[in-house]
């Protein structure tokens, strides 16, 4: 895994779920995010699903609108999967430690 820190626009309304950690159930955030890469890039941004589980994710939420501008600090991983049909692909997640909101004071670190 590699840490990364990536600026993006949500592709879609983030969305909350329970998570049990095996000490107890802990609420954890999902969303898709696109990133547009270098500046003048040309190429189809890459989508990357990020993964939120901190107790600030429930007020955190409600601002987790498709189009919003964040950014995400957290480490990479791939899961490289087959498809039904036999097709290899490959899907890129961000455990995240620090959502961030781009033109604001909101923040995400645990603390807000």
């Amino acid at each position: 895994m590699n840490r990364v820190t990536i600026h993006g626009r949500l592709a879609d309304d983030a969305k909350s779920f329970l998570v049990n950690t095996g000490e107890k159930e802990m609420p954890m955030i999902s969303f898709s995010l696109l990133d547009y890469g270098t500046p003048h890039q040309k190429s189809e941004p890459m989508i990357i699903e990020v993964h939120f589980m901190k107790d600030i994710g429930a007020k955190l939420l409600p601002d987790l609108v498709k189009g919003k501008e964040v950014v995400v600090d957290g480490f990479l991983t791939r899961k490289d999967y087959v498809t039904r049909s036999g097709i290899e692909k490959s899907k890129l997640y961000i455990s995240a430690s620090i959502v961030e909101f781009t033109g604001s004071s909101c923040n995400a670190e645990g603390g807000m």
